[in-house]
């Protein structure tokens, strides 16, 4: 008769399937006791280095979470005018007589159709931002804030919706031809 060990007799319990669960991974079977799964350590020493490529992926990540969070600002849109284009779109739905829509239409030319609205800045700080997409890329709030304010990530930025840029200030100017023109170069 052989003499088994604490250690033996442990391992060969653990050996032998007691129940159908045992070929399934920890998650799943903590899940299938009703228990919540163990959360994995997080592994020790400095985070990862990330390449380049996820550098940028952060950066536009970043730019899409703090531009989406824009806020809008006054409008330029009558109140008087949305009773006249109420009643040209039930006007529309009766089929209504082209000499009746072209009398609302004007109406509506006459008290000014077109609007803006103003997009201002998100109120949020930048830190919060930095903590949300941390959270939606598990890496640390803090590499982050540095890709964020690193210069080599200027060029991935983009303009803000609010920033008003030259042209929008001094209204579209039709683009200068890359085509020289006749007798600019004389050859010689």
């Amino acid at each position: 008769m052989e003499i088994l060990t604490e250690d033996d007799e442990i391992a060969a319990i653990l050996a032998e399937p007691v129940t159908g669960l045992d070929h399934l991974p920890l998650e799943l079977r903590f899940m299938a006791l009703g228990l919540d799964a163990p959360i994995p350590p997080k592994p020790p020493g400095r985070p990862r280095r990330l390449s380049v490529w996820q550098q940028i992926v952060v950066q536009i990540i970043w730019n899409e979470t703090y531009y989406g969070r824009a806020r809008y600002g006054r409008s330029s849109q009558r109140p008087e005018l949305r009773g006249i284009l109420k009643q040209i779109g039930r006007e529309r739905a009766k089929n209504a007589l082209p000499w009746r829509m072209a009398e609302l239409s004007r109406k509506a030319d006459q008290k000014g159709r077109y609007s803006s609205v103003e997009i201002l800045p998100p109120d949020d700080l930048l830190p919060d931002i930095d903590k949300a997409v941390a959270a939606e890329l598990g890496l640390p709030e803090r590499m982050v804030r540095r890709i964020r304010s690193d210069p080599r990530m200027r060029p991935f930025r983009g303009t803000p919706p609010w920033t008003v840029r030259d042209f929008e200030r001094e209204g579209w100017e039709a683009p200068q031809s890359p085509v020289p023109k006749a007798g600019a170069f004389s050859f010689q």
